[in-house]
């Protein structure tokens, strides 16, 4: 077996988590209005149509082409740097997955849209109707990627 390429379960997690973010943003974007809101769990979870051509919490917005290029070099730099990683240990191949479809999902979003489509609206209890900044199923993928990593960083050793 060839150490330098994901194993089977990569291509699984990825094409998965891709599709359930992709799927989730038609859903949206095809049955609620831009900045329609459903409530889902009452003062706590809300559905909202809502749109991003910033990064995380609305940063530099107005920048998509920008951040799309920015993104894409990222990647590109991610592909190459993956041909040194060892394929062996499933946590590379579960974390790798799980950080590619977010960054692709929301890439896929700059380039079709022109921006991202958000639609997790969480407001934060005891707060007076705090709003969590949106988020998707991309974002919910890088960040649980990075936390992963620091993680990883802080109470392991060695990073495979």
């Amino acid at each position: 077996m060839n150490h330098n390429r994901p194993r089977w379960y990569f291509w699984t997690l990825l094409v998965t988590l891709l599709a359930a973010d992709q799927l989730s943003k038609w859903l949206v974007v095809n049955r609620l209005a831009l900045y329609e809101t459903r409530p889902i769990v009452s003062g706590l979870l809300n559905l909202t149509h809502l749109t991003n051509d910033g990064i995380a919490w609305g940063l530099l917005r107005g920048n998509n082409l920008a951040l799309a290029a920015i993104v894409s070099v990222i990647v590109l730099a991610a592909l190459w740097y993956a041909r040194r990683l060892d394929w062996r240990p499933a946590a590379t191949n579960l974390l790798a997955a799980t950080i590619s479809a977010g960054a692709i999902g929301n890439l896929l979003d700059r380039f079709t849209r022109g921006h991202v489509i958000d639609f997790v609206d969480c407001l934060v209890p005891l707060t007076n109707g705090y709003h969590w900044p949106a988020f998707n199923i991309a974002d919910s993928c890088i960040t649980v990627s990075v936390a992963w990593l620091c993680y990883r960083a802080v109470f392991q050793r060695e990073l495979h």
